[in-house]
């Protein structure tokens, strides 16, 4: 082509200029403070979002928690059960902080009614809706609502039936996906096995079962059923690998669920897999005025 018409010629023929190709083009140098509109919080919470690991027993806000914990009845509870007592959103954040267990006991004891977990989930799609969160995932352990009268398998059916309904009311706005999970810290085998039957059982209601890891091996090696039982099942599996705990180790914050069972056994799985990076399980409250 070049031989009849001149590559001006050609560009201007079919109206494409490829002049620009001709000459590298410096690459940009990113500046946030220079972006017009800037890059600010506000405009973070306009932009559509995803949320792929919302975890029921804390994916609330903290202003519901306080609420609901902010009971004579309750707070006689707290200092029965761990000899404190709060009269603040402050005191309470406080002993969330600084006393892990007392602050897991607290947070899932909002959760022992189908009242309290659908008022959590209520909550939960209103925060997405006022973030631009499309699309979230609810992770669920059912056995973490069963300290009182409920059964894991009904505790679920509850999740399942009022997510289905919030999808509905939410539809233009917010979706969700159910995980369950266990964990090999706090589960054992048995009760690991048992919640994977559960996902199994609900898989058309479910995204799938995730997983969290303990980083010994030798420990792993108990658990190592549930996965055959999953892949028996074609079942879509998330492992939640956290922080190995060691400040001073150079070992990748990734790895502490135990490589043996990601090569041997995930690896072999003929399902969709997640490996998905987390932080160390400790939950963080999202406040609207943050």
């Amino acid at each position: 082509m070049s031989d009849i018409i001149s590559a001006k010629s050609y560009y201007d023929l079919i109206g494409v200029d490829f002049s620009s190709m001709l000459t590298p083009t410096p690459k940009p140098h990113w500046d946030l403070t220079k972006i017009n509109p800037a890059f600010t919080l506000e405009l973070c919470k306009l932009l559509p979002k995803s949320d792929l690991h919302c975890n029921l027993d804390g994916g609330f806000e903290f202003d519901f928690l306080y609420n609901s914990v902010n009971t004579e009845e309750m707070k006689e509870l707290i200092q029965l059960q761990f000899d404190k007592t709060f009269s603040s959103e402050e005191e309470l954040s406080e002993i969330l902080q600084k006393d892990t267990v007392a602050g897991k006991w607290i947070v899932q004891s909002i959760l022992q009614t189908p009242e309290g977990i659908k008022a959590a989930l209520d909550n939960i799609y209103l925060n997405a809706k006022l973030e631009n969160v499309r699309y979230l995932e609810i992770t669920v352990r059912p056995l973490t609502f069963t300290q009182k009268n409920l059964e894991p398998e009904e505790a679920l059916k509850i999740v399942i039936d009022h997510v289905k309904h919030l999808n509905s009311v939410y539809e233009k706005h917010v979706f969700a996906g159910i995980i369950v999970y266990a964990s090999t810290t706090s589960d054992d085998p048995v009760s690991f096995f048992t919640q994977a039957q559960l996902a199994v059982k609900y898989k058309n209601d479910v995204v799938g079962f995730a997983a969290y890891g303990s980083k010994d091996i030798e420990h792993m090696n108990y658990y190592l059923r549930t996965f055959d039982y999953l892949k028996e099942h074609n079942m879509n599996v998330a492992l939640a690998c956290g922080l190995d705990g060691n400040k001073d180790s150079t070992r990748s914050s990734r790895l502490s669920l135990p490589e043996a069972l990601v090569v041997f056994q995930v690896h072999s799985l003929s399902t969709s897999i997640l490996a998905c990076g987390t932080t160390s399980r400790i939950t963080k409250f999202r406040s609207r005025s943050a």
